[in-house]
């Protein structure tokens, strides 16, 4: 091959059409479509929120959000604590590992009834949340902090009038 001529990096067939499809809306090129594989879907993202205290922060979101405590591991005797925390069948990794470094994340979590789920937190004892409030963008939600200061939105798209 000569050298000014590269190959596509993402391999052969990526970038062109798909047989059967045409060259997308108007015959100007378009999104390519790659045959789906079993072995190729994505089944879940787990997050993963370096926290200060794992074990307090895993009581945060047992016993105020609900969560079930799945597991809790060390790599070695030691080391810092690494757990899983789970409900209705999402996942949330709390890892004390890089705790050292003041690093915070966002999460939005659709639910099925906000005012439900807030309801059930404030319940279990959530304070200083305010309740669910429809939003311009379409969707009724609340907003909270955990206890390493990580943010959480839960949400429920609004019905449309």
């Amino acid at each position: 091959m000569p050298q000014h001529q590269r190959r596509d990096p993402r391999g052969p067939g990526l970038g062109a059409e798909v047989p059967g499809r045409g060259a997308g809306p108007g015959g100007r090129g378009g999104a390519v479509e790659r045959p789906r594989r079993v072995s190729d879907r994505l089944l879940a993202w787990v997050p993963i929120f370096t926290v200060q205290d794992a074990t307090a922060s895993a009581r945060f979101y047992v016993e105020v959000l609900g969560f079930t405590l799945d597991w809790e591991h060390r790599f070695a005797e030691g080391w810092p604590l690494y757990v899983q925390v789970s409900r209705d069948g999402l996942s949330l990794h709390l890892s004390e590992h890089g705790a050292d470094k003041a690093q915070t994340s966002d999460l939005y979590v659709s639910v099925a009834d906000v005012d439900a789920t807030w309801a059930a937190m404030v319940a279990r004892g959530l304070t200083d949340v305010a309740a669910p409030e429809d939003r311009e963008y379409g969707v009724r939600d609340f907003d909270l902090h955990d206890p390493d200061g990580h943010h959480l939105t839960f949400g429920t798209p609004l019905k449309a009038p």
